[in-house]
């Protein structure tokens, strides 16, 4: 049945840190929770560990309610960004641990240590202690001690942001396999957009203690909820342009430029992912700019404009077109970028999402 919160706030002190969270974990799924920092995401899963108490709300475990029940009667294991390991020990000691408070037969740990390692690769490693093991090692043992318990809810707070870029991708992989192979509800705390993409089943995005939206990691990339959601899941982040309705049909840029849209009368903001611009006429809307960065970063280039629009206070607006490596594109050159409509999204003076269509 999953993790369930309904209506779970969190209070530190005068600090409100979650506020009416509602959230389904389902089971056999891996639920990745996104957010800037301070967001309350790693509060969701220390709620769910036991860690912590519930101001408010309910937490339930495959339908029981566990807010009130001890951490280590709740079936919940916990992989944390620092690996948390016993120096003195040998991996097969760390990973043997948990499991000496529940009184397991020999034989039966050693097939729970067998099937860990197994699954993470550890077989070589087992009598090496962590100060022989790499980065990318260590988090695999974390792992293990947590598989080895055989608990009912994974929990990672943010396992893989010691590693460095190569180690995380390597990592993805493995907790990508994990998810795959584990019979468990799995819930998934990080900042980093690559990881809740390529990891998620389902996405939950949070910013000052509310849930801002939930979905399929295409679903929220996509089809945002608002204008927080799209610039959160992108890189480079959607591009955000000023823009007015016409008083016919269409919209209109502060420097008068028409673009033929069909608009909800209170759009004032047209977004527009940076892989959805490219060169040539084809394209039905287009900006004009003058490019005043370029980074090339060989299978693709990344081109700043600075817009003949300007934001209030004056400010030229930019926006960044991610075009082929072998675009050749200089600096204050003047450029047009086009787009097509299905790929536009507008959003109104709250940062909620308005409909967006072809003029006709």
């Amino acid at each position: 049945m999953g993790v369930r919160l309904t209506n779970v706030g969190k209070d530190f002190g005068k600090a409100r840190i979650l506020q009416g969270v509602s959230v389904d974990f389902p089971n056999n799924a891996l639920t990745v929770v996104v957010g800037p920092s301070g967001c309350g995401k790693s509060t969701v899963l220390r709620l769910i560990a036991g860690l912590e108490v519930p101001s408010e709300g309910e937490i339930f475990i495959d339908g029981n309610p566990v807010s009130r029940v001890a951490p280590f009667a709740r079936g919940v294991g916990m992989v944390f960004q620092s690996y948390a390991l016993y120096p003195h020990m040998t991996v097969r000691e760390n990973m043997l641990f948990g499991l000496t408070s529940l009184r397991l037969p020999k034989p039966e740990m050693e097939a729970r240590l067998h099937r860990a390692t197994e699954m993470l690769d550890l077989g070589p490693y087992l009598d090496r202690k962590p100060k022989q093991l790499s980065g990318g090692q260590r988090q695999r043992v974390a792992m293990g001690r947590a598989i080895v318990r055989q608990p009912r809810v994974f929990l990672f707070d943010e396992p893989l942001s010691n590693l460095d870029a190569a180690l995380r991708g390597k990592m993805r992989l493995e907790i990508a396999r994990l998810r795959e192979t584990l019979n468990a509800t799995m819930i998934y705390v990080t900042h980093d957009q690559v990881e809740a993409m390529t990891l998620a089943h389902r996405i939950v995005v949070l910013r000052a203690g509310k849930v801002e939206q939930i979905g399929t990691p295409l679903e929220v990339y996509h089809r945002p909820a608002n204008r927080f959601v799209a610039s959160f899941l992108g890189s480079p982040a959607m591009n955000f342009v000023p823009v007015l309705p016409s008083a016919g049909s269409g919209l209109t840029l502060p420097d008068g430029g028409q673009l033929p849209l069909q608009a909800h009368e209170t759009a004032s903001t047209l977004g527009v992912r940076p892989e959805h611009l490219s060169l040539g006429a084809e394209c039905p809307l287009r900006f004009r700019g003058t490019v005043f960065a370029v980074e090339q970063l060989g299978d693709q280039v990344l081109v700043h404009l600075r817009l003949g629009t300007t934001e209030s206070g004056g400010r030229a607006a930019t926006i960044t077109a991610r075009l082929p490596g072998d675009a050749e594109i200089r600096s204050n050159a003047e450029l047009v970028v086009g787009f097509h409509p299905r790929h536009c999204h507008l959003f109104d003076g709250q940062g909620a999402s308005v409909p967006c269509g072809e003029a006709t």
